[in-house]
């Protein structure tokens, strides 16, 4: 793979608009300026000025995986103490599981496994009897205890996106077009920039789009981009992001960027 410099924890989180301008400026070899201000209505947010003066726009947003987030949310709201566990647990969940059902139905079950002595166990759907199905049920991929060494019995719930391992490319074509049809307006308000960009952060907790862009294939299928938006960017929200390209001729590969002194 090739490589960009990257962007240092300072200029912000990896998926913020700073990470996207600084990774802009070193893919076109330009500087970014901010464009949008209090002033300017739908403005793009950024101009990258070139070395011969010419100027491209843009525009950096996320395309965010809506159930996750929901779902995390909904997770921390709720106090995951249980007076009748003797162990801490750790349970791992399918992606959009129904938290106030597992909140009520859990220390029951995970209970039921301290006294049968079960440390740990893995669910899978070919498991058709016993409590592991009800736990199924409730949306449990997996659960491990450990011995705890605080008078609270806690239970750390995290979301897993195995199951969502299809269809990444597909994600992506339709989050780029969607998206840019939405931002078409903001992008097109730009009418002295000799190209117009977009770039889109995607979420790497969606699991098909992540497995589509560390797996290296490009879709197949260009979006239909809006006339204002003159090319695409994809960033895949991680600690080295992987780039790709598309405008109307097709898509392309733009690297992956690596942090300042790394190889």
């Amino acid at each position: 793979m090739s490589s960009v410099a990257g962007v240092s924890e300072a200029e912000g989180p990896w998926h913020s608009e700073v990470a996207g301008a600084r990774l802009m400026e070193r893919v076109l070899g330009g500087v970014s300026g901010r464009h949008d201000t209090e002033r300017r209505q739908q403005a793009h947010d950024y101009d990258i000025r070139l070395p011969d003066g010419d100027v491209i726009t843009l525009e950096v947003t996320q395309h965010v995986t809506e159930t996750v987030i929901e779902t995390d949310n909904l997770i921390a709201k709720r106090r995951w103490e249980f007076a009748c566990l003797e162990r801490d647990w750790f349970v791992d969940v399918v992606r959009g599981v129904r938290v106030e059902t597992l909140h009520a139905k859990l220390p029951e079950f995970l209970k039921q496994l301290e006294d049968a002595g079960i440390d740990g166990q893995v669910f899978t759907h070919a498991e058709v009897r016993t409590d592991k199905v009800r736990l199924a049920a409730l949306g449990v991929l997996s659960c491990r205890s450990y011995e705890s060494h605080d008078p609270s019995r806690w239970v750390h719930v995290d979301q897993q996106t195995a199951a969502q391992s299809h269809g990444g490319a597909d994600t992506v074509v339709e989050a780029v077009r969607r998206i840019a049809q939405k931002k078409a307006t903001t992008v097109g308000n730009a009418k002295a920039a000799i190209e117009r960009h977009l770039l889109i952060w995607m979420d790497s907790t969606d699991l098909a789009v992540r497995s589509a862009m560390e797996g290296g294939k490009l879709p197949s299928c260009v979006p239909d981009l809006p006339e204002e938006v003159d090319v695409a960017w994809v960033a895949l929200s991680v600690r080295q992001p992987i780039l790709w390209r598309v405008d109307r001729t097709g898509w392309s590969y733009g690297g992956q960027i690596v942090e300042e002194g790394l190889s």
